[in-house]
């Protein structure tokens, strides 16, 4: 934390110097104990790694997408970056593969990396960029990368592009009105993340059929042959759905009295049956893979052409495969929508097609 001129290092004790009097886990730092700071190298260079790769990627997005882009805020960890910055829409695949080319064209062209400190009014002239509203003092500090980057930094870096090694943007997305992020590896992790794409896509062929070469074609292929039976299986269960509604309404109904316990229907088979009170009551199990809203319209359209028959009322349970799950809807003539109780019904008659 930067307090005034002076940036304070706060950390967690785990265990004390022997000098200081206390053992292994027991802490007790006091005035005049013996200290020994230590800087975890391996993971230092990580976040160095990041952070150069950070100022790159900036320079990258303001050279793609203009110079309206804004830094609004960053994130760097070992071996990986978040980076926050203005843009009014949205950014395309073939703009994200720009910026991550020309970070790593850069990155390859291996620029020294340097430091200065001078007034900020020279550093503005000299084209270094800052972070918008942050207040600065008379004098700062600039980080230059070769030709393609200045930036008013106070933070630790690589000492040549090429130490970034390689990066891989791993997401671009909208966290704001106007505000966009993307989230990037670099490193080793950016190569971890090449070689397990690699291999993702090797698999892929595997199950296509094809090489790595040919996997977008045989893709194409199997989504085109699968819409392709879709519609086929879409005509024929209209096909079918067609012929149980007929199949339903030619039937003759039977007494609802003479049903059963041990009755079951069959799928696309249906019965018509007539209660004590001439309300006529129709039970049918459509073929499987219907959407709901469609098994809805059968039930709708029988109750319709049933209700219409010498006056009658009706009362219409259909049963689909739903979602991979049997499940019942009913429809009840408008005459006798107060009366019927439609659950009841549904619980009576419904297991005679499995559903629930």
């Amino acid at each position: 934390q930067k307090r005034g001129e002076v940036f304070v290092h706060i950390g967690d004790v785990l265990w004390a110097s022997e000098v200081s009097g206390a053992t292994e886990g027991e802490g007790g730092l006091s005035v005049g104990s013996v200290l020994s700071a230590e800087v975890d190298k391996v993971r230092r260079e990580a976040v160095m790694r990041a952070h150069s790769a950070t100022h790159l990627l900036h320079s990258a997005l303001r050279q793609v997408l203009g110079e309206g882009v804004e830094q609004k805020g960053s994130l760097v960890e070992a071996d990986f970056l978040r980076f926050d910055f203005s843009h009014p829409s949205g950014i395309s695949s073939e703009e994200i593969r720009e910026v991550e080319r020309l970070v790593n064209l850069w990155v390859r062209g291996n620029s020294a990396v340097g430091t200065a400190e001078m007034l900020l009014g020279d550093a503005q002239e000299a084209g270094a960029l800052g972070l918008f509203g942050e207040k600065y003092g008379e004098t700062v500090r600039v980080v230059s990368m070769g030709s393609v980057s200045k930036e008013l930094c106070g933070g630790t870096h690589v000492g040549r592009t090429g130490d970034i090694g390689l990066l891989r943007v791993q997401s671009e997305s909208g966290i704001a009105a106007g505000i966009r992020r993307i989230e990037a590896v670099v490193g080793s992790r950016a190569v971890e993340a090449a070689q397990e794409a690699a291999s993702k896509l090797s698999k892929v062929s595997s199950v296509v059929g094809g090489s790595v070469d040919e996997v977008e074609r045989k893709a194409k292929e199997l989504l085109d042959r699968a819409k392709k039976a879709e519609k086929e299986l879409s005509k024929v269960r209209s096909m079918l759905v067609d012929g149980f509604v007929r199949s339903l309404l030619d039937s003759p109904p039977v007494s609802i009295t003479s049903l059963s316990g041990e009755a079951k229907a069959s799928p696309g088979s249906g019965s018509l049956f007539v209660d004590e009170s001439g309300v006529l009551v129709a039970v049918g199990w459509l073929p499987d893979g219907l959407e709901g809203k469609q098994v809805q319209a059968v039930c709708r359209s029988l109750v319709k052409d049933l209700g219409g028959r010498e006056g009658m009322s009706a009362v219409v349970v259909v049963v689909a495969g739903v979602d991979g799950d049997s499940r019942a809807s009913i429809a009840v003539s408008s005459s006798d929508a107060k009366r019927v109780n439609a659950s009841q019904i549904v619980k009576g008659l419904s297991p005679l097609c499995g559903a629930r």
